[in-house]
C-alpha cells in the first residue's frame, strides 16, 4: 500500500486547478510534520520511561 504522502504527492496534476495542487501539497506536508512531531513524542516517552526504570533499579 502506498504512503499517504506520496499518493498526495503525485496525483495526476494536469486537470487540477492551482488551489487543488496547492492544497494537495499543504496535506502532504502537514502530515509530514505531524509525523515528525509524533516521532519526537514516542522518543520523549521513550526516554521517561528508561530514567523511570533507571532510578528504580538504583532504589
Amino acid at each position: 500500500m502506498n504512503d499517504i504522502i506520496d499518493r498526495l504527492e503525485s496525483a495526476n496534476e494536469y486537470c487540477e486547478s492551482a488551489e487543488a495542487r496547492q492544497l494537495r501539497k499543504d496535506a502532504a506536508a502537514e502530515i509530514r510534520e505531524l509525523r515528525h512531531k509524533n516521532q519526537q513524542l514516542e522518543a520523549l516517552i521513550q526516554r521517561r520511561a528508561s530514567q523511570k526504570m533507571a532510578r528504580g533499579a538504583m532504589a
